[in-house]
């Protein structure tokens, strides 16, 4: 939907964070998939000399203000969407996948 937003000139570098509308809105992993290779397509057609950084998937698993078992569903997808998230950013060579992590809060 923001390709439009692009600068007309090339660029050096992409930061990018998607997905997490993406799995809680209950989208399909095969067109999380479709859409995250279509991006790759445009960003690189964009600007082909630029390095795309994908952020990784939060761990939606540990989100306190989710009550189970929803925290569980929405945490296993999206650990899963992550997972397709790097196979498919690996096979561009100017594409890399940068894990999120948080820190564990035990006590909340």
């Amino acid at each position: 939907q923001l390709l439009g937003d692009l600068p007309p000139a090339p660029v050096d570098a992409f930061l990018v964070s998607v997905g997490v509308n993406d799995v809680t809105s209950l989208r399909r992993s095969s067109t999380w998939e479709h859409n995250l290779a279509s991006l790759l397509l445009a960003l690189t057609d964009h600007s082909p000399g630029a390095v795309i950084v994908f952020a990784g998937m939060p761990p939606l698993h540990g989100f306190p203000l989710l009550p189970q078992p929803l925290r569980a569903l929405i945490g296993f997808r999206g650990e899963t969407f992550d997972r397709i998230s790097r196979t498919t950013i690996a096979a561009h060579p100017q594409a890399r996948h940068v894990p999120v992590e948080f820190p564990s809060h035990a006590d909340r």
